[in-house]
């Protein structure tokens, strides 16, 4: 399992080719990543909470992850989303330039409202992080 481990990574495709080498006979990956091109990353774009340079050298789409996974001899045989109401709430902190260590505090309403835009882009296969279960091709 890779629970955000690839963004952060120099050499993401060797990690992934390193981690299928590894795999027992009918083994898959499971990776969890922020998703580029999400309902979020188009809604804020520079101010999207998971961009979170320096720390996110790689953000991918589902396109870019499926081209990742298929150069290391992998395929995605399972995507779903499980963004939550955090990026959502702390983008429209950056946008307003409040950082993260501010730790600011929303209306119990503006939370929910987070929530159900989250859920919902979760629902339409937009959410900002994706869950792709691996396997060799």
């Amino acid at each position: 399992m890779m629970h955000h481990v690839l963004e952060h990574l120099t050499d993401p495709l060797r990690a992934l080719e390193d981690a299928k080498a590894r795999l027992n006979p009918g083994g898959k990956i499971l990776v969890r990543i922020p998703v580029a091109a999400s309902h979020s990353w188009r809604l804020y774009r520079e101010h999207w909470f998971n961009l979170d340079p320096p720390r996110h050298l790689l953000v991918p789409s589902v396109r870019g992850l499926e081209a990742l996974a298929a150069r290391s001899g992998l395929r995605v045989s399972h995507t779903s989303f499980d963004g939550t109401e955090l990026t959502l709430r702390m983008s429209e902190h950056y946008r307003r330039d409040v950082p993260y260590s501010a730790h600011p505090r929303d209306s119990k309403s503006a939370m929910q409202r987070f929530r159900r835009e989250a859920e919902a882009a979760n629902r339409r296969g937009e959410g900002d992080q994706g869950v792709f279960l691996l396997e060799p091709v």
